[in-house]
């Protein structure tokens, strides 16, 4: 008898050493709490009930592409995380104390995530290979509060406190309408998407001169079967090539001049439309003015020398 509660004892402690080895892995409920991660600023919100609770400095990738953006879905987290043969917890490791995995492209959160760093002077600048780095003890602190199945939302605009992704907070999906047809792919390594949103996550790329079925309209998106799957595009970079098209509307009188902006950073982005996304014209520096005819959503609209209408983020710029 003594034998068999001894035997008991011991699988019992050895039980629960394994137990705290098991990385969390889709077992919490997310509630009603979201994180918003701006790459521009490299500044962390951290959303309860939808407003923010508290906010972090972090370090994101060191080229634009590098750090994906889209709304994503935490799917794994763990503690210590090992990183190409160093253990977790080795001071060498460069991924900290924890690591919050994110889903990008189906890779069940062990590619990119929101982890602790051994290089705490880079918290704040581009820095990372496309992981969102933390100080050590803002990660732990973190790790805490955000459960699997949160809400994380990455973006290169502007921030104002309100949740803006997709599948949380109260932001509503856009409605989408019936349409039929083909569209053709007019760009380069065009972003195919999850929603009719900036903030949707990327599901893969097209390029010139592919062709995709059309299934529905969603305001300057075309819904399509991209793979057997439901995604989007955006209008900018594919036309329209069979199926029923609107008729074209009657062209706008030419926006006229009302005012002026004066460009804050160099090298600033002149763009094609009003989209983070859109081509970029031309870079001017600091100090440069620029007609300005009107203002669409974060964008300014203005006229350039040549009279072609173009655009600018209102954080380069600003009135004059």
């Amino acid at each position: 008898m003594f034998r068999k509660w001894k035997n008991f004892v011991v699988f019992s402690i050895i039980a629960a050493f394994l137990f705290t080895l098991v990385p969390t892995i889709g077992t919490d409920a997310a509630g009603n709490v979201q994180v918003e991660i701006n790459k521009r600023t490299n500044t962390l919100y951290y959303y309860e009930n939808g407003r923010v609770v508290k906010t972090y400095r972090v370090a994101t990738g060191r080229t634009s592409g590098l750090t994906p953006e889209g709304t994503f879905t935490v799917t794994f987290k763990t503690t210590y995380p090992g990183w190409k043969g160093i253990p977790g917890g080795d001071p060498k490791n460069p991924l900290g104390s924890r690591w919050i995995g994110i889903q990008v492209n189906g890779d069940k959160g062990r590619t990119y995530g929101i982890h602790g760093t051994n290089n705490p002077n880079s918290i704040g600048t581009h820095a990372s290979s496309g992981c969102v780095r933390m100080h050590n003890g803002q990660v732990e602190e973190l790790y805490k509060k955000v459960p699997v199945g949160t809400k994380v939302w990455i973006h290169s605009g502007t921030s104002n406190n309100v949740w803006r992704g997709v599948g949380g907070g109260t932001t509503k999906p856009p409605s989408v309408t019936p349409d039929s047809g083909t569209v053709k792919v007019t760009g380069t390594s065009v972003n195919v998407r999850t929603g009719a949103s900036l903030s949707a996550s990327i599901i893969g790329k097209a390029n010139r001169p592919q062709t995709f079925q059309v299934t529905g309209k969603s305001g300057v998106w075309y819904r399509i079967n991209y793979n057997g799957r439901t995604a989007y595009i955006h209008s900018d970079y594919a036309v329209k090539t069979t199926g029923t098209t609107p008729k074209p509307p009657t062209p706008a009188p030419a926006p006229q001049p009302s005012g002026y902006i004066t460009t804050t950073e160099n090298l600033t982005n002149i763009r094609s439309a009003a989209s983070l996304n859109s081509k970029v014209l031309q870079r001017v520096y600091a100090g440069t003015r620029i007609v300005r005819v009107g203002t669409v959503g974060d964008f300014y609209q203005v006229r350039l020398k040549s009279g072609q209408i173009a655009y600018v983020h209102k954080s380069v710029a600003k009135p004059s």
